[in-house]
């Protein structure tokens, strides 16, 4: 069998019971005159081909990084295919009348098994131990690593004699899955080495501050000290050193875009949803290499005066939006990282260009620095707006406005479009994105790191075995006879070597006035540690005196 319980072997087919029952009050009294304990799984040994239907569980966990965790000594850690109402432990039935084997002869209690089979039923179950807890270690040490490792869970059907070779096929293949994800760990060591040489080229590199002029301009919105000041000034390295942690929120090449919006989608506002996209892969943290999912919602809008169909106009290739009809729009740019969706906390750079025609920029959260060009002011009420109803290229640095920001986990901002003296807006649909514009630092591109990805499968072993209750004696009132299958589902805990069976579904031995019966009305399958096999139960019930 499965599990330390090896020794114990008994077959008990067509078991006939029969035992003494008294009344006492209003509650019947149960008098053996031998006994006998039934259990409500039997023992049972045999083997097993590798042929077992498979069918895989919905459930899927996922594991990251150093968050990951597995518990495979867990008994509780698969998920189990139970329909009874309540699992209640395994009871015992006293038998007070010859128990015999189907062929009418007397049966032994019990069969010890044989120093033979002992040690094999030993070294079986050090097998498993051995394997559940190796795989265990493999899973730790690949999160450990810093490998995203992710499982599932595969449920086998095998028949009740098979059960002690699907245990050996259960820990052969976690020997083997556990050797591949070894392998993963050393593929991420490796890459982890790699990434600390790059890495600290990186920051021995020297940022370069050199004003740019761009947009056909031939001078520099920017001049050296104010590209300095915007972070937080010093001396070049100090810059240098500070300008290499930050992030450029701008797509970089690599990126897809998920969403259920295409490009040109026009979503519509005051639907009472919020509209949310995302590009995964954004770009890479330059502090940890990791890369970065940015996800953006509209929060908030002011509908543009004497309109009625406000909408974004999302695109697939820009971070940012083409709003429609508003007055003004809120945002909120979220940050994550790729390979676990956990928020990442960043140092970013954000860029606005194309402030034009009294368009204007509201930083909703808190910023370090800004710098922006000279088409625009900051108003006393913290925002930024273009000072000029000229158009403006997205290019020309004038109309920009760039923040920095440290440690934020997402970038809240609102975007004014340019109103007329009436208080109708002057552009119905302003271009507004993030990134994608010229800036004045030649900085160094940050090294990526690797996260090798590997996944692993536990097994859940379920079996069905008959489960027959005859009934006699009771005239017209005899219940009808029990014959149906019963689903045990096991779970294997490491620190015990032992599976736990857990019927699909329980049978209580019905009461019938004036009768009593010689098995307890309280018999009812239950969890048990013993294998699984066929089970037949004769109850007779005798007129009360």
């Amino acid at each position: 069998m499965v599990g330390k319980n090896n020794n114990l072997k008994v077959v008990r087919n067509n078991l006939e019971i029969h035992h003494k029952t008294y009344k006492a009050g209003k509650r019947w009294v149960y008098a053996s005159i031998a006994g006998l304990a039934m259990g409500a799984g039997l023992i049972f040994s045999g083997s097993l081909n590798a042929q077992a239907d498979t069918t895989t569980t919905g459930t899927t966990a996922e594991n990251t990084g150093s968050n990951a965790s597995t518990d495979l000594q867990s008994a509780s850690n698969v998920a189990l295919s139970v329909k009874a109402s309540t699992a209640t432990s395994a009871k015992t039935a006293a038998v007070t009348s010859d128990t015999t084997d189907g062929s009418g002869s007397d049966a032994a209690s019990t069969a010890p098994a044989t120093s033979d089979e002992q040690a094999t039923d030993s070294s079986a179950a050090s097998t498993m131990q051995s394997a559940t807890s190796g795989l265990n270690s493999s899973v730790s040490a690949a999160s450990d690593a810093g490998a995203t490792v992710t499982s599932s869970n595969n449920v086998v059907s095998v028949a009740p004699d098979q059960l002690d070779s699907a245990a050996d096929s259960v820990a052969a293949d976690y020997q083997s899955q556990a050797a591949s994800i070894d392998q993963t760990t050393v593929a991420q060591q490796s890459d982890d080495a790699a990434y600390a040489v790059s890495k600290s080229n990186y920051d021995n590199d020297v940022v370069s501050i050199v004003p740019q002029a761009t947009g056909g301009s031939s001078t520099a919105e920017w001049d050296v000290d104010t590209i300095k000041s915007f972070f937080g000034g010093g001396t070049d390295e100090q810059v240098s050193d500070q300008a290499k942690k930050v992030a450029d929120v701008n797509l970089t090449d690599g990126y897809t875009f998920s969403s259920d919006y295409s490009n040109n989608s026009k979503v519509p506002l005051g639907t009472g949803e919020d509209p949310t996209w995302e590009y995964d892969n954004a770009f890479v943290d330059p502090q940890t290499g990791r890369e970065i999912n940015v996800v953006e919602t509209v929060t908030g809008y002011t509908p543009a005066q004497g309109t009625s169909d406000s909408y974004v106009q999302i695109y697939t290739d820009q971070i940012g939006f083409t709003p429609h009809n508003v007055q003004d729009v809120t945002t909120t740019v979220q940050y994550f990282y790729a390979d676990n969706g956990e928020p990442a906390s960043l140092d970013v750079i954000l860029g606005f260009s194309d402030i034009d025609g009294n368009q204007g920029i509201g930083i909703n959260n808190p910023y370090v620095s800004v710098m922006y060009g000279s088409q625009v002011e900051k108003l006393a009420d913290g925002t930024f707006r273009n000072t000029d109803n000229a158009t403006l290229n997205s290019d020309d640095q004038s109309g920009q406005v760039w923040i920095l920001q440290q440690g934020v986990t997402e970038t809240d901002y609102t975007f004014y479009v340019g109103l007329n003296s009436d208080g109708s807006v002057n552009n119905t649909q302003p271009i507004q994105f993030i990134g994608s514009v010229s800036f004045t630092l030649a900085v160094p591109t940050a090294p990526t790191k690797t996260s090798e990805k590997v996944s692993y499968e536990t097994t859940t072993l379920q079996t069905t075995t008959n489960y027959s209750v005859t009934y006699q004696g009771a005239g017209d009132q005899t219940p009808a006879n029990v014959n149906e299958n019963v689903t045990w589902t096991g779970t294997y805990d490491a620190s015990t070597g032992e599976y736990t069976w857990v019927p699909d579904q329980t049978n209580v031995i019905p009461d019938i006035p004036g009768y009593t019966t010689d098995v307890s009305s309280d018999f009812v399958l239950g969890p048990t540690t013993i294998n699984p096999s066929d089970q037949a139960l004769t109850v007779t019930y005798t007129p009360e005196a």
